[in-house]
């Protein structure tokens, strides 16, 4: 990320796409107290991982909890509230309180400055009135879910056509009931009953709020995170 590689980049996207642990800044790689990298590292890694926000969140933390710029620390701070909290402010705010306890008095300020701007945002948002106008009539509302329940289905039968797991097991859509039941033999051949309750099960995912407020915006700012390079590189 530092070299502006653009496929390197991409590449460290890939590889950690499902990968939800803490990363961990080599500081012989980079000096946290070089002000200049350090930023240029920090709009990298908000840039590409923008939509793991809790992983680059994390990363970012092992920058603030090894530099001493005290410019740095404060800038780094607004930084993450402007792009990754504001945006996904649950999963943000989770992380931040669940470790803000375990930092120095420096980083524990910092964090308790995102938590507050965060705060201050949506205390803003209550207060705004439900103006009529900034929502669409029921029937686009219903468009709109449609279409995108659509796309998400589109997506799985595309994705299960590629998946060897499936391949290999029946499936059944199952559009109400409580249990399913089934016949098979048992060890003796005997045919046996075998009912399987039905359980609520729900995979959640939490979109950026500023997508929907303003999308290009939030698109033209990745796209400079992502590409900028310091002058006397070469750009491809």
């Amino acid at each position: 990320m530092l070299s502006g590689e653009r496929v390197l980049c991409e590449g460290v996207c890939e590889i950690l796409k499902h990968y939800n642990q803490k990363l961990e800044i080599d500081s012989s790689e980079i000096d946290p107290n070089d002000y200049i990298k350090s930023m240029f590292l920090t709009r990298k890694i908000i840039g590409y991982l923008f939509m793991q926000p809790v992983l680059a969140f994390n990363t970012l933390l092992s920058l603030m909890q090894k530099t001493s710029n005290d410019e740095f620390l404060e800038n780094l701070s607004k930084l993450i509230f402007k792009t990754l909290a504001i945006n996904f402010t649950g999963s943000i705010q989770d992380r931040i309180q669940e470790c803000i306890n375990e930092q120095n008095d420096k980083v524990k300020l910092s964090l308790q400055s995102i938590l507050d701007s965060i705060d201050s945002y949506l205390n803003d948002l209550r207060k705004i009135p439900e103006l009529k106008a900034l929502h669409p009539p029921l029937p686009n509302q219903i468009a709109f879910r449609r279409h995108n329940e659509e796309s998400v289905n589109k997506s799985f039968k595309e994705y299960s056509k590629k998946s060897v797991l499936l391949s290999m097991v029946t499936t059944r859509t199952i559009l109400y009931g409580r249990k399913s039941i089934d016949y098979g033999k048992d060890a003796k051949g005997k045919l046996q009953r075998i009912e399987t309750p039905l359980i609520q099960h729900s995979v959640g995912m939490e979109y950026p709020r500023f997508a929907y407020i303003a999308e290009y915006d939030v698109d033209y700012l990745l796209r400079i995170f992502r590409f900028e390079r310091f002058k006397n590189e070469t750009h491809h």
